[in-house]
């Protein structure tokens, strides 16, 4: 494989091959099982439909994160990003450290559930190898 792959900054991420996928509805297939995956392992996740910028689909939300995926030339990210609060600053540091506190707590059962292939390097020209998990 090579060239990266988008995902959010600050994402807790793994990758998948999905190279084998050759249309839309194979595509779809594909979103609805990891969406199913997730929502089995992680309860509190809801749907939703957003882009954070222009290449990252958030898919699932809860409360502190966003649960989403990026694909380029059948590479795909998956990944977890915590939100950004917009409140009272009590409030907000509250909330960050509760959402830390929960990503932290699910990140060994994500990358078990969803990791495929793990980013080995990546050159100088933005090219990156992966191997797989």
């Amino acid at each position: 494989m090579s060239r990266s792959v988008s995902y959010p900054t600050d994402a807790l991420v793994v990758f998948k091959d999905a190279s084998y996928i050759e249309d839309e509805f194979e595509w779809e297939y594909f979103v609805d099982d990891l969406k199913e995956m997730a929502v089995n392992a992680f309860p509190s996740l809801t749907e939703c439909d957003e882009w954070l910028g222009r290449e990252d689909h958030a898919i699932l939300e809860n409360n502190f994160a966003y649960f989403g995926l990026s694909e380029y030339c059948g590479l795909v990210s998956v990944w977890f990003v915590l939100k950004d609060f917009d409140t009272y600053y009590e409030d907000e540091q509250r909330l960050e450290n509760l959402s830390e506190n929960w990503l932290s707590t699910i990140e060994d059962k994500f990358r078990s559930l969803f990791g495929e292939l793990r980013k080995v390097a990546v050159f100088s020209n933005g090219e990156t190898l992966y191997e797989r998990v």
